[in-house]
């Protein structure tokens, strides 16, 4: 999987951080997941970055294994991490041939439009990967972008107090599903600009299911309680093992 800049540059893991989780966000994330999930035992986090949900799973007694390909991210999560003895972050990421290493897990995590930035191609084989990680009885989560079928779309971020903090811009080809998401961060002026896939959920479930795995909830937030057809910008998927 290449590296996002943007996400292997401490000074632009700080615009996004300040951004998106300024304050409680990666908690009540974590909080939002645990409404529909017991505590589990071991927990997965692909695509970690700087660690701040592994680090909240941490806190709450979960061993937690935080994976990323931005080595700058894990330098920084580890730093956070100060040796706490739950909490382990490595540089891999799904395509590693030796992904069983790992262990298994009765959560994995892969948030924050982590499917949407690897080639279509390479997506039932990531499925995959996470398919031979899973136990029995264990559970995958993650978010993807849905499919657009307006060529241009803008949304506006706001953090917790109301502040826009980031105008993004979805340049889509409907027929293709790719395009470009150009965020622009308000407070510096940093841009980010990318190349991301888009999906839908029929797309995605059948992805899913020949991968190994079973849909087992689709909505648009991550707490499960909003329906699927409302979601904007992304769709969220639990999913289990076949």
């Amino acid at each position: 999987m290449s590296v996002d800049p943007f996400f292997n540059d401490r000074s632009t893991i700080a615009v996004f951080e300040r951004a998106f989780y300024a304050g409680r966000e990666a908690a009540e994330e974590v909080e939002a997941i645990l409404a529909w999930h017991a505590r589990p035992d071991r927990v997965l986090d692909v695509g970690c970055n700087a660690g701040l949900h592994a680090l909240e799973w941490g806190r709450r007694g979960v061993e937690v294994v935080g994976i990323d390909s931005a080595p700058v991210a894990i330098a920084l999560a580890r730093q956070r991490a100060g040796g706490a003895p739950k909490v382990c972050f490595e540089v891999a990421d799904l395509a590693d041939p030796d992904f069983t290493r790992l262990g298994t897990f009765d959560l994995v995590t892969v948030l924050g439009g982590v499917f949407n930035c690897i080639p279509r191609s390479t997506l039932v084989p990531a499925f995959r990967a996470i398919r031979s990680v899973l136990r029995p009885e264990g559970e995958l989560v993650f978010d993807v972008l849905r499919w657009r079928e307006t060529p241009r779309t803008v949304f506006l971020r706001r953090d917790g107090q109301g502040a826009l903090r980031i105008v993004w811009e979805f340049t889509v080809d409907p027929v293709e599903g790719r395009g470009h998401v150009v965020g622009q961060f308000l407070e510096t002026g940093a841009i980010q600009d990318s190349e991301r896939n888009f999906y839908t959920a029929p797309e995605i479930t059948t992805l899913l299911e020949l991968a190994g795995l079973e849909r087992s909830g689709v909505a648009a937030d991550l707490a499960f309680t909003v329906p699927a057809p409302e979601a904007e910008p992304s769709f969220f998927f639990r999913a289990r093992p076949r």
